[in-house]
Order: C-alpha cells, then sequence, then structure tokens
C-alpha cells in the first residue's frame, strides 16, 4: 500500500512537473532540487 503511494506520488510529480515547467519555464533543477528534499524528508 506504501509502495502504491510512492507510485501514484511519483506519477502525478511527473504530470505536475511537465506542466508546471513547460507554463512557467522555472529553471529545472531548482524545482528537481526541491523535489529531492521533500523526498528525502519524507
Amino acid at each position: 500500500m506504501h509502495r502504491a503511494e510512492i507510485f501514484l506520488y511519483r506519477k502525478v510529480f511527473y504530470a505536475l512537473y511537465m506542466q508546471y515547467w513547460m507554463h512557467t519555464g522555472v529553471p529545472f533543477l531548482i524545482f528537481r532540487f526541491s523535489i529531492c528534499i521533500i523526498v528525502s524528508f519524507g
């Protein structure tokens, strides 16, 4: 169940991430770095 949640979150994150990056043009590394921080502390 926990693994399924992680898979679902990752799927949603990638979808939102792609739209967010393409629409706003925010730097790739900064957003990825913040995701890495969230994942490691989560």
